[in-house]
């Protein structure tokens, strides 16, 4: 059995999503045998961005084999280099937006193209409005991290 602070129990329980604010009342030391809980590998990009892993170690609470308790905690943190699959897809988006524009900026010059550039302009207002959603899930995800 470990002794953990409630900084400890806090930052553990904050990758389920469990509020910690609920353990405030406890003593400043709370005593919690680890060796109960379901432990996951968790993948941790450059951008923030987390994933769960595969599954590492099984508790005692949950006996069927395969099957894991609900809580999940850290057993080992993979750092990557490199930024998520999220950002790259953002990346993508960016560069065909930019692509877009320079296109119309193109044709506008040249003449010509009404019809084009009008379509192209629709495009472009798709486009922006799929770079603000992933953004805003990018953004909701490596919130939770902290």
């Amino acid at each position: 059995m470990y002794k953990l602070t409630v900084q400890q129990v806090d930052r553990r329980l904050s990758f389920r999503g469990i509020e910690p604010s609920r353990l405030r009342n406890k003593p400043h030391t709370l005593q919690y045998d680890w060796d109960k809980m379901c432990y996951f590998d968790q993948t941790r990009w450059a951008c923030g961005f987390w994933r769960w892993g595969h599954f590492r170690q099984q508790c005692n609470k949950e006996y069927r084999m395969g099957e894991t308790c609900g809580l999940k905690l850290v057993y080992e943190t993979k750092e990557q280099e490199d930024v998520c699959k999220l950002c790259h897809d953002i990346e993508k988006k960016q560069r065909r937006y930019d692509k877009m524009y320079r296109d119309v900026q193109r044709w506008q010059r040249e003449g010509g193209r009404p019809a084009t550039v009008e379509r192209t302009c629709a495009d472009m207002e798709d486009v922006l409005e799929q770079i603000a959603r992933m953004r805003e899930d990018h953004r909701q995800r490596t919130a939770h991290l902290g």
